[in-house]
């Protein structure tokens, strides 16, 4: 009796020291975590499909090669040197009849000068007065010449020159006249086109 009352003492204090035994601990907190990325080298061809969204800073640098061939010409303008233009026509000496230089299609004339001569086969006290008529609007301005005249081996010359700038469209033209109904004279008009059409022939 006395061994069965030990047994019993000790199988409950052995099931006690299981029930009081110390509690667990709580689960630790979240930890700081460092990667060491190694960079792994990358070799071959990449390709990209779609539109690309690239962003520039700084001043990039571009190298580029153009091919300028006989077959497929590369278009150029020459602002700096604009297309000259220098017409000498032999025009009747004719008030109501003025000679015409006309202005190619597309195209603006930039009159710069017009020179006038006219010689006498006989000399003469008459100097011709000269005007270079341009359109404006629906009118005509005139622009007058001043002469002078000089008697070179028996004949008289009237010559003179106007240095200006207006600006005449086509299809407009400049007009030279003068007084004189007897001789013809000898005109020119000096300038450059410039091309306010596209695909004009300046």
């Amino acid at each position: 009796m006395r061994t069965t009352n030990l047994l019993i003492a000790s199988g409950v204090a052995l099931a006690s020291a299981f029930v009081t035994g110390p509690s667990p601990s709580a689960a630790p907190g979240p930890q700081p975590v460092t990667i060491t990325n190694t960079p792994v080298p990358v070799s071959g061809t990449v390709g990209l499909s779609g539109p690309v969204t690239a962003t520039l800073s700084g001043t990039p640098t571009v190298s580029a090669t153009i091919t300028n061939t006989s077959t497929n010409p590369v278009p150029i303008t020459d602002g700096d040197r604009p297309t000259s233009y220098h017409q000498l026509q032999i025009g009747s000496s004719s008030f109501s009849v003025p000679t015409k230089f006309a202005v190619p299609t597309g195209c603006r004339l930039v009159v710069q000068a017009v020179s006038y001569v006219i010689v006498d086969s006989a000399p003469t006290t008459h100097v011709p007065m000269v005007s270079v008529l341009t359109p404006a609007n629906t009118d005509l301005v005139r622009h007058f010449i001043t002469t002078q005249q000089t008697t070179l081996a028996g004949a008289s010359f009237t010559v003179g020159t106007l240095a200006m700038q207006f600006f005449v469209d086509s299809p407009n033209a400049v007009g030279v006249r003068d007084f004189v109904n007897s001789e013809a004279a000898e005109i020119s008009v000096s300038g450059y086109l410039v091309q306010i059409t596209s695909g004009a022939s300046c």
